[in-house]
């Protein structure tokens, strides 16, 4: 399937003027799966690369409350859907992030391969010059300008060599990680069903503590509703007729 654009565009069959087998495109993509078990997933994602011939560049991992693990593949570009395809139907058990793009680094690969181009042309001219100059101190400045140009060649081809290899190669940044589970790890019946008898042990302790509290207080409410009711009456007798 055609790459796309955050915003839903495909990129991967752009129209290039200079013709389709010289386009040079970066492809990239970042994929967040989960696993029922985050050790044989891994496993099965290692044979996988083992069979696109891809490789892991960089990791991370842990094998905390929830284990997960981090990697970064480099892949051939023409094999980068297809080992998406595969670790979304074979490893994955829940694909929660997915996002593939392209950048065209066409333009700047025609414009670096002509200036490189223009030097080494402006270098083999430098060269001859040389071989023909007499003069000590215009021997030095042909030297001296030989050596700058060739730093630019040397910049420019590096450039061109980066390009190669990230257009002709993917990259795919993948994070898995392992479902929750919902008893977790350390349930068992046994503990559970002691934690039940504790938390109804301390309900009736409860209980019990708050009717011991209004037994012994009783008596101080009796006399306080006792007094309540006296001074009703005897405001009732000595109230105007």
């Amino acid at each position: 399937p055609a790459a796309m654009s955050e915003g839903g565009v495909p990129m991967r069959k752009a129209t290039l003027s200079i013709g389709e087998s010289d386009a040079r495109i970066q492809v990239s993509g970042n994929l967040s799966i989960e696993v029922p078990n985050i050790s044989t997933a891994m496993r099965e994602v290692q044979d996988l690369l083992d069979i696109y011939d891809a490789q892991i560049t960089n990791s991370n991992s842990s094998e905390s409350h929830q284990p997960y693990s981090n990697i970064t593949i480099i892949i051939v570009k023409t094999s980068f859907d297809e080992l998406v395809e595969k670790i979304k139907t074979k490893v994955a058990s829940k694909v929660t992030h997915e996002n593939i793009y392209s950048t065209d680094m066409t333009e700047e690969y025609v414009d670096i391969d002509a200036r490189l181009n223009v030097m080494k042309s402006t270098e083999n001219r430098f060269v001859e010059l040389l071989a023909i100059t007499a003069n000590v101190e215009e021997t030095i400045q042909v030297e001296k300008e030989l050596m700058r140009i060739r730093g630019d060649i040397d910049s420019f081809q590096s450039r061109l060599n980066y390009l190669d290899k990230t257009t002709d190669n993917s990259i795919l940044h993948l994070h898995v990680t392992e479902e929750a589970s919902l008893i977790g790890e350390n349930w068992s019946l046994s503990d559970s069903f002691s934690d039940s008898i504790k938390n109804l042990v301390s309900f009736f302790k409860s209980l019990a503590d708050i009717f011991i509290t209004l037994l012994i207080f009783s008596p101080v409410v009796i006399v306080g509703l006792a007094i309540f009711f006296g001074l009703y009456k005897l405001s009732r007798k000595i109230r105007p007729r």
